[in-house]
């Protein structure tokens, strides 16, 4: 049944048309079942949004690589306090043979390096070297603080699961996760030259809005782009498609047994957090399950988000998914706009409190 959200979709309209944080705004809301699609504004230039067009996830994406994780530790195929070095060989001495999966995951394993900019300068080899050889600082220890890793971490989890399945990541991700749950126009670690062709008049770009006039950015849709092995930011997909694998961790907490995760395995990545740790990286006290986002509020997701929440942001918070398993609701949003941090997270405010109040929900769980 279709969902009617108006006063929700007319605030989004309205920030669209301000320019301020996007030119466009594609989005997806699952509620106790009944859903809503919608695409507001422009998707890439002379192309209107559509629920169609494809965007570049950046960090949006991590979940689903640590669900991939997950699978693999349902399988007994790994540990998550496996030591990283038990893997990826490379990635040794100077005290981190200590750093486990679980440290990674939950972003206290100091793998800051690589910012997402600079990580696209280099190749796959030299990023592998640069991420095998970091020194951490001598009285570093992991698990004990929290550094938010935009690319390494994710980086050593694609190594990681190369090693036990004998697969590119992108093949594993595939066959666990984006086969099974439909996830028709996700692509992760799986590009093709054939597939760019099909869907490359339905990437999206972002836009920068920094200056006065919003100026696209094309290398969003590049070949290069798409093709490149990134584990850490480099998922193409819809907000549609990641309403699914929400929906799906909300069927595997829910115990569903058609779930792609036990509740058990479920609960672990996104219920068990770490405790709140102030980020040098994000800039603020924040807490973490396994690739989850927790304690979403702190992210600016709004006033009424129940306390169970879990999800992740990216692109300087333009893009948000999450779940909310206690009010049964699940969303996905991508504005397509690089902007001030402030602004973005303003927007996010208004939009999941107008959005919550609609359903009628208000009280924070």
């Amino acid at each position: 049944m279709y969902l009617n959200i108006p006063v929700t979709l007319g605030l989004i309209s309205q920030i669209v048309e301000s320019k301020a944080i996007a030119v466009g705004c594609q989005g997806f809301v699952s509620f106790d079942g009944d859903e809503a699609e919608f695409a507001i504004g422009i998707g890439s230039p002379g192309r209107e949004m559509t629920s169609q067009t494809v965007w570049r996830m950046y960090c949006s994406g991590k979940p689903m690589l640590a669900i991939v994780i997950a699978c693999l530790v349902e399988r007994k195929k790994l540990s998550l306090d496996d030591a990283v070095s038990k893997y990826v060989y490379e990635f040794s001495g100077s005290g981190k043979e200590g750093i486990t999966l679980r440290h990674v995951l939950n972003h206290t394993a100091g793998l800051d390096i690589l910012k997402g900019l600079e990580a696209g300068m280099y190749s796959r080899h030299k990023r592998h070297h640069l991420v095998s050889t970091t020194v951490l600082g001598d009285d570093f220890i992991p698990g004990m603080a929290s550094s938010f890793s935009e690319y390494a971490g994710w980086h050593l989890l694609g190594c990681v699961v190369e090693t036990v399945t004998g697969k590119s990541y992108g093949k594993v991700a595939f066959e666990i996760l984006i086969d099974p749950l439909l996830m028709t126009s996700t692509i992760y670690g799986n590009g093709t030259k054939e597939r760019y062709n099909e869907i490359n008049d339905r990437i999206g770009v972002f836009y920068d809005l920094t200056s006065q006039i919003p100026t696209p950015m094309l290398y969003d849709r590049s070949e290069s782009l798409f093709l490149d092995w990134n584990p850490g930011y480099g998922s193409y997909s819809t907000a549609r498609d990641m309403g699914k694998f929400y929906i799906a961790l909300l069927a595997g907490l829910n115990g569903c047994k058609q779930s792609i995760i036990s509740s058990e395995t479920a609960h672990t990545f996104t219920q068990i957090g770490r405790g709140i740790l102030y980020d040098p990286i994000l800039e603020r006290g924040c807490d973490f399950g396994l690739g989850f986002m927790l304690d979403l509020s702190s992210f600016g997701l709004g006033s009424y988000i129940g306390k169970r929440s879990f999800g992740h942001l990216g692109v300087l918070g333009s893009t948000w998914s999450f779940c909310d398993p206690d009010n049964r609701l699940v969303v996905s949003l991508v504005f397509n706009g690089w902007g001030e941090a402030g602004l973005s997270r303003t927007a996010r405010i208004s939009v999941m409190d107008s959005l919550y109040r609609e359903l009628g929900i208000t009280g924070c769980l």
